[in-house]
């Protein structure tokens, strides 16, 4: 892992609003999802761009998944900074 992982980097949860550029609730506004270190894992940032696509963090991922938090990286393969709690 590296000296400072980012994964600390709160980058939000709660957020009452519908997908970007879509008519479906976001799972932001279910309470179900949150983000961590957006800047280096963006919405529109695929891998291995990505951050956390880095093998330094797949420990990460696996822990998080573990625990049910589904990386989107891994759900759709972008928006590294995203887990959820549910599947749509």
């Amino acid at each position: 892992m590296p000296r400072d992982p980012g994964i600390d980097r709160y980058a939000g949860a709660y957020n009452h609003r519908k997908m970007r550029g879509g008519s479906k609730w976001s799972m932001h506004a279910y309470g179900c999802a949150i983000d961590f270190y957006a800047e280096p894992n963006g919405l529109r940032t695929r891998c291995p761009q990505a951050l956390f696509c880095g093998t330094d963090y797949k420990d990460f991922l696996d822990i998080m998944e573990a625990h049910e938090w589904l990386p989107a990286i891994r759900l759709w393969g972008a928006d590294a900074m995203h887990f959820q709690r549910a599947r749509i």
